[in-house]
């Protein structure tokens, strides 16, 4: 661009700001009347994307490869079932995946939150609204899969959750890792991480309770006489059965 040109559309730029911080614009002018009037004194012709026209989508999604589609596989059941193991060992067999541990969020809200008594975290709204949040924006930005490992007991939240994502368009495969209560009483007692945790003994209940909807909205693993990788080799092959038959329904 010529030196001459260059110098008018600093002009036009620094007039811009004079009038802003005038405050000229908020009486009786518009933005757009002000931008007109100034480019016609300066002969400069309009341009749709010149200087205010600015792109707030966020960042643009990265290309994803096409061997693998983007999409979350949601790790539900009890506290203590076994979700995190199971996880860690998905990740390994599945390029591309990472695991998104959502207590985080919950862990985030709870120096703004804190004075909001709940029994969990999961029972502040703001919670299953930023982990669908979360969720999509990870996917937009790399792709590939997102391994969720939360237990989800109340059909209310998880009905928000699978919602949101729906919306979003991000395809969701939900799993329920279940064992029978005698193996996950052994399970909860022997964790060297959390032995006899108070808190997931006194889940047993709650995960009692929402067996129905579970069974009605999640393909359930029985996960009593397996070991770890055994369970994340089925997770992995059920959610690529389900990824192949949805693009293979697309192309039809």
């Amino acid at each position: 661009m010529p030196a001459a040109d260059r110098q008018v559309r600093f002009d036009y730029l620094g007039t811009c700001a004079k009038v802003r911080r005038a405050n000229v614009i908020a009486s009786d002018c518009p933005a757009a009347s002000v931008s007109r009037i100034i480019r016609r004194q300066h002969h400069i012709p309009y341009q749709h994307n010149d200087f205010h026209n600015v792109d707030r989508r966020g960042p643009r999604r990265r290309p994803i490869p096409d061997t693998l589609d983007s999409m979350i596989i949601w790790l539900n059941g009890t506290f203590g079932a076994g979700k995190t193991t199971t996880a860690t060992g998905l990740n390994a067999l599945l390029p591309q995946s990472r695991i998104f541990d959502t207590e985080e969020v919950g862990l985030m809200l709870r120096h703004v939150l804190g004075t909001e008594i709940v029994r969990d975290f999961q029972d502040w709204q703001p919670w299953r609204g930023l982990v669908v949040a979360a969720a999509t924006q990870i996917l937009d930005y790399v792709g590939g899969v997102l391994i969720v490992p939360q237990s989800v007991l109340v059909h209310q939240y998880w009905q928000e959750i699978r919602a949101g994502l729906e919306n979003a368009g991000v395809p969701l495969q939900h799993f329920v890792l279940h064992a029978e209560r005698d193996e996950l009483l052994r399970r909860i007692e022997t964790d060297p991480a959390k032995p006899n945790s108070p808190w997931r003994l006194e889940h047993l209940d709650d995960y009692d309770a929402a067996r129905a909807w579970h069974n009605r909205e999640a393909h359930v693993i029985d996960t009593t006489s397996l070991q770890p990788r055994q369970v994340a080799e089925l997770v992995a092959a059920h959610a690529e059965h389900a990824r192949t038959s949805t693009t293979g329904r697309r192309r039809e």
